[in-house]
């Protein structure tokens, strides 16, 4: 089964993930910039990463710097899950290759991984 991390402060997102993504893909889900880093640093075997635009402080993009420091080390398929399109934008600039409203992101991520 496929891995993916999540970055997502919202815990009511982070479930919608994971029930959409049951028995597809493995979910792990970290709810701040540290808890990314670690989940970053303990698996490394993942497929895909997505990153909310603000994670720490709900009203600035915050999770360009994670970005940054994952794709030293991570090649695969990177997605920017953010309501503000320009936001999005900004984590693509930062090293995502996609961008999807936080709704989409599911069938995003099945779509890139050819899970569907």
């Amino acid at each position: 089964m496929k891995k993916v991390l999540i970055v997502e402060d919202d815990e009511y997102i982070q479930r919608t993930y994971q029930i959409r993504l049951q028995d597809k893909i493995k979910v792990l889900s970290a709810y701040s910039l540290e808890e990314g880093r670690q989940l970053f640093s303990e698996h490394h075997d993942l497929d895909a990463i997505v990153m909310d635009a603000c994670v720490d402080n709900i009203r600035t993009v915050d999770s360009d710097i994670l970005v940054k420091e994952f794709r030293k080390s991570f090649f695969g398929p990177m997605i920017a899950a953010s309501g503000v399109p320009e936001f999005g934008d900004f984590l693509v600039e930062a090293g995502c290759d996609f961008k999807s409203p936080k709704g989409d992101v599911s069938k995003k991520l099945l779509e890139i991984l050819g899970e569907n």
